[in-house]
């Protein structure tokens, strides 16, 4: 997916971030900068929360479904959406007609187009038949049902 940029000779994934720049790998020799990008999205947490996100319906979810699905604090899972969103891979998106309603959330996590192009870079995306099957195939409390029901279109909001 990614291509040659015109003027620099580096992998570009999105308009805005090159692998590259996003992963500090300037000037590194090829296999290096895929041990480093690999390194980085096998780190345990930041992989389940991807891999949520991937199997996901809508690939937007939100903090509730995160703490389901990840057997880990959420302040770790928080830290890693950070991260990653530092990275440019995800973003908080906000879905401002749910933000006076009870019980459904107005704050999803979602890919940017990086993330996705890096993801299909990465062949991450190979796996998303198997994660929505894994996804669809769960139980799932109430709460969590709603929430992934819930409307999550939404305009991007910060890397938070």
């Amino acid at each position: 997916m990614s291509q040659p940029h015109a003027r620099s000779g580096q992998s570009v994934v999105s308009e805005e971030n090159t692998i590259e720049g996003v992963f500090e790998v300037e000037g590194k020799d090829p296999y290096e900068t895929q041990r480093t990008v690999q390194r980085y999205l096998s780190q345990e947490t930041r992989h389940n929360i991807l891999q949520v996100i991937i199997g996901h319906p809508a690939h937007l979810v939100s903090v509730t479904e995160f703490a389901y699905y990840i057997p880990k604090s959420w302040s770790t899972i928080s830290e890693q959406l950070g991260d990653l969103a530092s990275h440019g891979i995800v973003k908080k998106y906000i879905y401002e007609a749910n933000s006076d309603a009870r019980d459904v959330p107005s704050a999803f996590w979602g890919l940017t187009a990086f993330g996705l192009a890096l993801l299909e870079e990465y062949n991450y995306l190979r796996g998303l038949p198997i994660m929505r099957a894994a996804h669809d195939a769960t139980h799932k409390p109430e709460t969590v049902q709603r929430h992934e029901k819930a409307p999550a279109t939404g305009s991007p909001r910060g890397n938070q």
